[in-house]
C-alpha cells in the first residue's frame, strides 16, 4: 500500500512539473508594441501584455537592452523571472503588464540616412522623430504628412528616413505660368531642366546611391511617367497623387542624368494658333454662304469682328477667346 501511494505520489509531482514547465512555455500574449526613436536614434521598446492566470514567456526584440523594467498597470514593479538571452518570465497577472527597455546602437546613421533592420514576430507601432514626414520601407517611400508613424505588421522591415535631406526648388517658367517643381535628397542636384517638346523633366544627380522624390504639378507634366537614368529605364514609385501634383521617388544608385517623361504637358499656345484661326475662319465662310442678302450688313460686321480677333491672338500671343455671336 505505502508504496502503491509513493508511486503516486512520484506521478503526481511529475505532472505537476509538466504543467509548471507547459505554462513556462506558453507565449506572451500581446495587446501592443511601440518603438518610439527620438532624434538622436535612441529607441524605447514598450510591450503590453495582456493577463493571464499562468505565467508567460515574453520574447524581447534582438539587439543590446538597457533599463528593463515590468511593471503592471497601476505603474506598480512586478518581479521579473527567468531571464535567457532574449527571453523573459512574466509571472500570472489579473492585470496588464508592460515590458518597457531601451535598445541600443540597433538604429544606425550613415551620410545622413537613419537606417534599422528590423525583425519581430509581431506587429509594432514606430513613432517617428518630429520633423521627419518622410520615411521608406524596404524601400517604397511613405509620406508620414500629419501622421506620427507608421504600423508594421508581421514585423520584417528595413526602415530608412533622412535627417539632413535637402529640399531644391525650382521655378518653370512656360508661357504666362509659372510652376514650382520641388526635389528632396540628400545628393546633389545641377542642370535642372523642362524640356517641353519631349515631355520631361531632368536634372544631373550627383553622390552615390541616394533616394530622389521629384515633386512634379501634373499641369505642367502628366501620368503615366517613365523614368530613366542615363538613357536606362529605372524602377521607381509613384506614391501620392493629390490631384495637383504628385510625387515621384526614384533611387538612381550612382551619379548621372534623372530623365522623367510624362504623357501630357502644358500645351504651347503659340503653336496652337494657325489651327484655331483656320477652324475659325472655316466656320466664319460657312456662315457668309448661308445669310441671305437682307443680312449683309451683319455679315460685313462678322467679317471685320473676326479679322479684330486674328490680329488680337497674334499681338498678344494669347489663347482664345470666344467669338461674339451678336446678331
Amino acid at each position: 500500500m505505502n508504496s502503491r501511494l509513493g508511486a503516486f505520489f512520484i506521478i503526481l509531482i511529475a505532472t505537476v512539473t509538466a504543467c509548471i514547465e507547459i505554462h513556462a512555455e506558453e507565449q506572451a500574449d500581446h495587446d501592443s508594441v511601440e518603438i518610439t526613436i527620438n532624434s538622436l536614434g535612441d529607441m524605447q521598446v514598450k510591450h503590453v501584455i495582456k493577463d493571464s492566470d499562468v505565467p508567460q514567456h515574453l520574447m524581447l526584440i534582438d539587439g543590446v537592452k538597457a533599463n528593463i523594467s515590468v511593471r503592471d498597470i497601476k505603474d506598480n514593479d512586478v518581479e521579473l523571472g527567468i531571464i535567457e538571452d532574449s527571453k523573459i518570465l512574466i509571472p500570472p497577472s489579473d492585470e496588464n503588464i508592460i515590458v518597457s527597455y531601451d535598445l541600443l546602437g540597433e538604429l544606425v546613421k550613415k551620410d545622413g540616412m537613419w537606417t534599422l533592420d528590423f525583425r519581430y514576430g509581431h506587429t509594432t507601432s514606430f513613432y517617428i522623430p518630429d520633423g521627419i514626414d518622410l520615411i521608406f520601407a524596404n524601400g517604397k517611400p511613405v509620406h508620414l504628412a500629419e501622421k506620427s508613424g507608421i504600423v508594421c505588421h508581421g514585423c520584417y522591415m528595413l526602415l530608412e528616413y533622412a535627417v539632413e535631406e535637402s529640399r531644391i526648388f525650382e521655378n518653370v517658367v512656360w508661357e504666362e505660368n509659372e510652376f514650382l517643381v520641388e526635389i528632396r535628397t540628400l545628393a546633389g542636384i545641377e542642370q535642372f531642366e523642362f524640356d517641353q517638346p519631349s515631355k520631361s523633366i531632368r536634372f544631373d544627380v550627383l553622390g552615390g546611391d541616394r533616394f530622389v522624390t521629384t515633386i512634379i504639378p501634373i499641369e505642367l507634366l502628366g501620368n503615366p511617367y517613365s523614368v530613366f537614368f542615363d538613357d536606362e529605364k529605372i524602377h521607381f514609385s509613384e506614391y501620392i497623387n493629390n490631384g495637383t501634383h504628385v510625387w515621384l521617388n526614384a533611387k538612381p544608385g550612382s551619379s548621372g542624368v534623372l530623365e522623367i517623361m510624362g504623357t501630357t504637358v502644358i500645351p504651347e499656345f503659340s503653336l496652337m494658333i494657325p489651327l484655331v484661326a483656320g477652324f475659325a475662319l472655316i466656320i466664319l465662310v460657312l456662315r457668309l454662304r448661308v445669310a441671305s442678302p437682307r443680312r449683309s450688313h451683319t455679315s460685313r460686321n462678322h467679317t471685320r469682328q473676326f479679322w479684330y480677333y486674328i490680329r488680337d491672338i497674334l499681338r498678344h500671343n494669347r489663347p482664345p477667346m470666344a467669338l461674339s455671336q451678336t446678331a
